[in-house]
């Protein structure tokens, strides 16, 4: 919740912030303030989306750069952030170091698999 919280934060501030710049930037040309209210602020939001969609895109675009050099297993450097793409698969049956079953099987099919997660929830009927 409190990262919510902090992202609410973050684009409130940022809408104020460039709703005050634009505000400033008018009020420099001669507007006076109270006229400038009714354009900053819708003004300041729009500006802050097209600075979301920014990010977002360089975001993706970073992204996706970053999955075609994991496909051709280039750009591999100790100590950077890599992606690998591909299929997990169990390769047979191994044992672990306590000479158990290395590989794990699924709480719900049994199948053989390399790892698997699932999650507990209560619903309580008020």
């Amino acid at each position: 919740m409190k990262y919510a919280a902090a992202g609410c934060a973050l684009a409130l501030s940022g809408w104020l912030a460039l709703g005050l710049a634009i505000s400033g930037w008018l009020q420099l040309q001669g507007v006076e303030w109270t006229q400038t209210l009714f354009v900053s602020i819708p003004g300041g939001l729009a500006a802050w989306i097209g600075v979301g969609l920014v990010y977002s895109s360089l975001k993706l675009f970073r992204q996706c750069k970053a999955i075609q050099s994991g496909i051709a297993a280039s750009n591999l450097k100790d100590g950077a952030e890599v992606v690998i793409a591909g299929t997990i698969s169990p390769s047979g049956a191994s044992t672990d170091i306590f000479g158990g079953p290395g590989l794990l099987v699924a709480p719900l099919n049994g199948a053989l698999c390399v790892a698997y997660t699932y999650k507990i929830t209560e619903v309580k009927n008020w």
